[in-house]
This record gives C-alpha cells, sequence and structure tokens, in this order.
C-alpha cells in the first residue's frame, strides 16, 4: 500500500466526489494558512539571524571605539562618563558590552594598556615619574604598585632587566 505522500506526489489524488464546496474551500484555506505559517517562520529565522548578526557587527565595533578613545587619552584621566559621551551609549551599556567582547573590565583595560606603553617608555632614559604622568597615573607611587602588581617587577627593576637583557643581545 502507498503512504498518502506517494499518492500526492505521484498524482494518484482524486477529487472525492461526495466532497462539499465548503469542504474543499475549508482544505484549501488550511493548507494556504500552513505554507503562510512555513514562509513567516523562515523569514523569521532569516530575520533573526540578520538581526544578530548585525548586533554582533554594532558590538564589535563600539568595542574597537572605545578602545580607540582610551589608546588616544591614555594619559589622561578617563571617566566612564566620558567614554559614554564619546560613544553615545549608557555607562552600564558600555561596561557590559566592553566585558563580553573583550573578557576584561574597561579599567582592567586601562590599566594593561598603560603598563604596556609604560614598558616601552621605560626603554628610554627618562624619569620614572615622567613615565608615570606619560601614561596617566597621578603618582608615581600608585604607578610603581600598579606596575608591580602586573611585572612582578617595580619599574626600576624592570627597566634595569631590560637595559640588561639589551645588552645581551648586543
Amino acid at each position: 500500500p502507498k503512504s498518502p505522500l506517494d499518492i500526492a506526489r505521484d498524482g494518484g489524488m482524486d477529487r472525492n466526489p461526495i466532497a462539499t464546496a465548503e469542504t474543499e474551500q475549508l482544505m484549501l484555506n488550511t493548507l494556504e494558512l500552513l505554507i503562510l505559517s512555513l514562509m513567516t517562520a523562515e523569514g523569521t529565522e532569516r530575520q533573526k539571524r540578520v538581526e544578530s548578526y548585525t548586533l554582533h557587527l554594532q558590538r564589535k565595533t563600539l568595542t574597537a571605539d572605545i578602545a580607540r578613545y582610551l589608546e588616544d587619552n591614555l594619559g589622561q584621566k578617563i571617566l566612564l562618563s566620558d567614554i559614554s559621551r564619546h560613544v553615545s551609549y549608557s555607562p552600564t551599556s558600555i561596561k557590559r558590552i566592553f566585558r563580553e567582547e573583550t573578557g576584561c573590565s574597561i579599567m582592567q583595560y586601562v590599566t594593561d594598556l598603560r603598563v604596556a606603553r609604560a614598558k616601552a617608555l621605560l626603554l628610554h632614559p627618562m624619569p620614572i615619574t615622567e613615565v608615570a604622568a606619560l601614561v596617566g597615573f597621578e603618582t608615581v607611587n600608585y604607578f610603581s604598585t600598579v606596575f608591580k602588581k602586573q611585572t612582578g617587577m617595580t619599574p626600576t627593576e624592570w627597566r634595569q632587566n631590560a637595559t640588561e637583557e639589551e645588552r645581551k643581545k648586543r
């Protein structure tokens, strides 16, 4: 025996001679509703994927804008309200999105940037107080504390170690 799908595919369906016009119309309406719901579900899923991708791009762009702002203003006092104004998002949103995209908080990111830039500056013969000021630390003591926490060495120790490494390379 053939299944109903085999019969429909093979074209072996005949009109029921005792079916009323109302029954046929009901079947037609039901089929149309089924087709419309399938089309709507397909369109909805596609739209969700497009919206999701668009949101992903917006979040990546926002994160890049925040990172660029932080890098450009590293030597200054950076406030969340200033970042918020710059990117036109609420402070709560930028904190959440930045953490979700980078895996760290904005302030941790700033600290990492400052220490990385300080390492580069410490390779040059300039006072540590000047390095601290150039990377945005208000006091040299706080700079030393943060630097040591990040690197395991004070800025002076790091500079000496880096200078010795350079001499060994030559």
